[in-house]
């Protein structure tokens, strides 16, 4: 009964969580708790360093942009692979990949 109570008085005083607060910080408003996210805008862009578009497809190999190019054309994706499956999941660092002897 008494841990009852208690969950009681702990959701109870949960409701009421955005106007009570133990300790106020100086810089923070007193009002309650805003979850919007406002946008940091910078004045100086100079600094901002953008990535192109074709940044990631430039560097691929010749069977990964061909790989793109039919992902593009076709609903089914298809993939090639040079050598075994253990192989190229080694090549490609995956977890529990064991370089094939």
């Amino acid at each position: 009964m008494a841990q009852r109570l208690y969950c009681f008085i702990v959701v109870y005083l949960l409701m009421f969580g955005g106007r009570i607060f133990g300790q106020v910080n100086p810089g923070f408003p007193a009002a309650g708790i805003s979850l919007r996210v406002l946008p940091v805008i910078k004045k100086d862009t100079a600094r901002v360093n953008m990535i192109g578009s074709g940044f990631y497809s430039c560097q691929l190999g010749f069977f990964c942009k061909k790989e793109l190019q039919l992902d593009k054309i076709t609903p089914v994706s298809l993939r090639f692979r040079l050598g075994s499956l253990e192989y190229v999941n080694w090549l490609e660092q995956k977890p529990n990949a064991v370089k094939p002897k």
